[in-house]
């Protein structure tokens, strides 16, 4: 076993992994919580696309409308069915000679 240069019970890495701050999803975090400039209501950029999204779904954009589902619902996950390898279905068929006919229908 190879020694460590940290006591037990002391993290190896105490500043923890530095932020990326130039990966795509950090600068439209960044970016989208800025306010939208050619806004009238001076709403940011998030507040302007989550408008437009919404407008486009309402018209019937199938696209928008997946993408809202997605984000409030969550992504759909297939699940497996289970079916059995023989189904069995038992059909029951009044018999034509049997003469007893119930009291309510008429003769």
């Amino acid at each position: 076993m190879r020694p460590r240069p940290w006591k037990p019970g002391q993290s190896g890495n105490p500043k923890g992994r530095p932020p990326k701050r130039n990966c795509l999803t950090s600068l439209l975090k960044d970016a989208v919580q800025k306010t939208c400039p050619q806004d009238k209501e001076k709403r940011t950029w998030a507040q302007v696309i989550n408008e437009q999204l919404l407008k486009k779904a309402k018209k019937g954009d199938l696209q928008a409308m997946r993408l809202i589902f997605e984000y409030v619902e969550g992504k759909p996950t297939s699940q497996g069915i289970e079916t059995p390898d023989k189904i069995t279905f038992h059909v029951k068929y009044p018999d034509p000679l049997k003469t007893d006919k119930p009291s309510n229908e008429p003769e």
